[in-house]
């Protein structure tokens, strides 16, 4: 561990030893193509587990990883599916998982524009769910970390989100619960973007999620069977199994907002979605 890591770990610890509200890890994935190879769109997962839970299912995922790293998309590039099962398996059985998904924007929005709408509602979502420390993955560059600082800070001023909150970044290598979510937003985009929903399927057990796309109309899609725990509907009638392996597949942005909005556990989002447009518009230049 990285001196800057173990720095960051320390500082950890002395938030969770006093924390005793539930803790949420954050995580994203997305598709930012401009049409070429499909919608963009951009979702995050928040996993959420109770503060006396934090070191126990941490050294649950440090027991099945066995390594001290982890990457959803590099096991699956090596081809190590049955770890990812594994891995979803017991997430499924032991988080509860928050998903906000934000479809296309417009021709003109920058990613960063998706990931703000998400981060944003994602986090209102969760604070009121009773979390009081939030640990996201910290981005490679430091004025992206700045940039996710500064909307924190928004959050806060225009009453969105309360001043007690804690966010704070952190790597992968320096706090491996944040393996959670990056399963968890993995196996989603494989659904939305790959049409492939055997993931899904594992990732289900106690879920929330959150469609925060300003532009779209929201239609749910027709529901499929309902079966039993985690094997609830992943998708519209007729898709629920694998179809491709290919994450490049083009189909339609309604089609992906209808999968989306087919998942079970639906929520509203706290913050109207037109209104963040605004806020976020007059917050920042990009």
């Amino acid at each position: 561990m990285t001196p800057e890591n173990a720095a960051i770990w320390e500082h950890l610890q002395s938030l969770y030893a006093r924390n005793k509200a539930p803790v949420a890890f954050i995580d994203e994935s997305y598709r930012f193509s401009r049409g070429v190879e499909g919608p963009d769109f951009y979702l995050m997962a928040g996993s959420v587990m109770e503060s006396d839970l934090v070191v126990h299912i941490r050294t649950k995922l440090d027991e099945l990883v066995g390594v001290d790293y982890w990457h959803t998309t590099d096991a699956f590039s090596r081809q190590d599916l049955e770890k990812i099962k594994e891995l979803l398996h017991y997430c499924a059985n032991h988080l509860h998982q928050f998903f906000v998904f934000v479809g296309d924007l417009g021709p003109e929005a920058p990613l960063e524009s998706y990931r703000r709408h998400c981060f944003l509602q994602l986090m209102a979502k969760l604070e009121d769910h009773g979390c009081r420390l939030m640990v996201f993955e910290k981005r490679k560059r430091l004025s992206e970390t700045n940039a996710d600082l500064a909307l924190i800070k928004l959050g806060k001023s225009n009453g969105l989100l309360s001043r007690e909150l804690r966010v704070l970044p952190a790597s992968p290598a320096s706090e491996h619960l944040l393996w959670a979510p990056d399963l968890a937003s993995w196996a989603l985009r494989r659904r939305l973007a790959a049409q492939d929903a055997r993931w899904l399927r594992l990732a289900l057990g106690t879920v929330t999620v959150v469609d925060a796309s300003p532009l779209k109309e929201k239609k749910p899609g027709r529901a499929a069977a309902k079966g039993p725990g985690p094997e609830d509907l992943v998708g519209p009638e007729g898709e629920e199994n694998p179809r491709s392996s290919n994450d490049s597949m083009p189909w339609g942005g309604d089609k992906v907002q209808s999968i989306f909005r087919s998942l079970n556990n639906q929520a509203e989002p706290l913050i109207d979605p037109r209104t963040l447009d605004q806020l976020i518009a007059s917050g920042f230049k990009i």
